[in-house]
């Protein structure tokens, strides 16, 4: 018989997100206007992003990941 195992999925708060953000930005010599223009937004809505009021698009997500070295998953989803 086969079953389906339905796993929870739970992402991490913005606040959370937000402050990981900002760790790794600074610890690889980034400041908000380098986010900015990586992501290719305005500095404001970068702000808003690391402070937790926006969240980001699947584009700038996907370019985190690829700027922070991170695999989505450990990125963007609670561990246990």
């Amino acid at each position: 018989m086969i079953t389906n195992k339905l796993e929870m999925v739970i992402f991490k708060s913005n606040e959370e997100l937000a402050l990981e953000i900002k760790s790794l930005r600074t610890r690889i010599g980034y400041n908000q206007d380098d986010m900015a223009n990586y992501l290719q937004i305005s500095k404001a809505a970068y702000v808003n992003k690391e402070n937790g009021r926006n969240e980001f698009t699947l584009l700038e997500a996907i370019k985190l990941c690829v700027l922070f070295n991170k695999k989505v998953e450990e990125f963007f989803l609670q561990t246990s």
